[in-house]
């Protein structure tokens, strides 16, 4: 009698022991993610347009930078863009996401958006730009490492730039995509470029790649490259957790079957 009175005491404080581990993750996250919520409308640094025909199609492209001009990290960021023809009326309405889904005090990110010209309709004269985005305490998660960079001016008048990135996160990184701003003397935007990156890179692996600013002939006084991608997701990502689930389940195997008759 002593012994079962012992083995369901034991029973017990494990069955504790695992709910309070429930409640503290509850909380970590709870804490770790708190966030204000309030949104904010940040700098659209630099931006430029230019019309791209694909087939029959046209499409007025917006190409620029958003800049966190505040003292606390931004998520949820959309750039909205409305477009006016010259009597000050609106041609229509668009919007797109930077590259970065997460923006640190004084970072940047490029975005692009693309507004269907319908062939009744004419090019906007004028544009608005507004970025909004929501305060919160979370931290971005980090981008690759660039590295080795070098460039150089093609045949053809093309600016040049090659290097390497680093996948430097915790897991497999995938839907790689490279940026590069170029800026003239004046820290101006000019131009960006993107290319994708197929393959995947592993943790504290390298890629190589060479992006060109072609159809664009520039000679820049400055770039900055940006590599953005998506991790692929851990199988286990708390493990203390993992054991005293494991350890939980096997208390009550034995007690089932020593108890209960399994």
């Amino acid at each position: 009698m002593l012994e079962l009175k012992n083995n369901r005491f034991i029973l017990n404080v494990i069955i504790l022991i695992f709910v309070i581990t429930i409640l503290r993750e509850i909380s970590y996250f709870s804490f770790s993610y708190a966030q204000t919520e309030e949104t904010v409308v940040i700098e659209v640094k630099d931006y430029y347009t230019y019309v791209e025909t694909v087939g029959s199609v046209s499409f007025f492209v917006t190409v620029g930078e958003v800049r966190n001009n505040f003292t606390t990290n931004l998520k949820s960021l959309k750039v909205n863009a409305t477009y006016y023809y010259e009597n000050d009326t609106i041609a229509g309405t668009n919007y797109n996401y930077p590259a970065l889904d997460m923006l640190e005090p004084d970072s940047k990110s490029p975005f692009t958006i693309y507004w269907n010209i319908k062939p009744s309709q004419d090019v906007p004269a004028t544009m608005k730009l507004t970025c909004t985005g929501i305060e919160t305490n979370e931290e971005p998660t980090p981008m690759p490492q660039v590295e080795n960079l070098t460039n150089y001016t093609d045949g053809d008048g093309y600016f040049v730039v090659q290097g390497k990135i680093r996948n430097i996160g915790r897991s497999k990184a995938y839907n790689i995509k490279i940026f590069c701003s170029y800026y003239d003397a004046n820290e101006k935007l000019t131009k960006i470029s993107s290319i994708s990156i197929p393959s995947e890179i592993d943790v504290d692996h390298s890629a190589t790649f060479q992006i060109s600013s072609k159809p664009f002939e520039i000679s820049p006084a400055n770039y900055e490259v940006l590599a953005v991608v998506r991790y692929k997701p851990k199988m286990i990502v708390r493990v203390e957790l993992l054991l005293i689930l494991a350890a939980v389940f096997f208390v009550v195997i034995v007690y089932m079957k020593k108890y209960r008759g399994w």
